[in-house]
């Protein structure tokens, strides 16, 4: 189920209005900028009374995406690195409150090993963990009214609202922890 209100501000092809190929493209390609739908077809069928009526037809993109990325680097002249060891991970969720808002979660995790060049026996790490929570609506939050939204709809506008965390201690050297917050249009 989706938010009627955040598609009308996609939908350019309004009833009783001339048909207008660049506004059917349009409202083809504003729909499928939403990260929401696999296909979005329009086809129009005519009426007895020299009309059309237009048909949108979408097949949804399945509500949970996940990813993962994980791997381990190893330079062959150097014993025991440099080397890293990294792991990715990913949720994201489409729709996430019926207004067509996708929500995402990230989690990394990461071990690199650094030699000292004057001194082969001595091994510095990193070792780094995080994370960030993204929500991106699609549509500006402010200014809100309804017919700044409709007019700049073609822009494909979208506000991104993240939170994200890190922490990374170099061994021998210093730690650190960083916390940030955003919005972007």
């Amino acid at each position: 189920t989706y938010r009627k209100k955040v598609l009308d501000y996609r939908m350019f092809v309004r009833p009783d209005s001339l048909f207008s190929r660049e506004l059917t493209l349009e409202t083809q390609r504003q729909l499928s900028h939403l990260d929401a739908f696999k296909f979005v077809n329009i086809n129009y069928d005519s009426t007895n009374s020299d009309g059309l009526i237009a048909n949108v037809f979408t097949s949804p993109l399945s509500k949970y995406q996940t990813s993962n990325e994980f791997g381990f680097i190893q330079e062959a002249q150097q014993v025991p690195g440099p080397f890293a060891n990294f792991a990715n991970i990913g949720l994201k969720k489409r729709n996430a409150f019926g207004g067509l808002e996708s929500l995402q979660i990230n989690a990394n995790l990461s071990l690199l090993g650094i030699s000292n060049v004057g001194e082969r026996d001595r091994v510095y790490s990193l070792f780094e963990y995080g994370g960030e929570v993204r929500l991106t609506l699609p549509r500006f939050l402010f200014p809100s009214s309804d017919e700044f939204k409709r007019r700049i709809g073609t822009f494909n506008p979208k506000t991104a609202i993240t939170a994200s965390y890190s922490y990374e201690d170099r061994t021998r050297e210093d730690e650190r922890a960083r916390f940030s917050t955003g919005l972007a249009y």
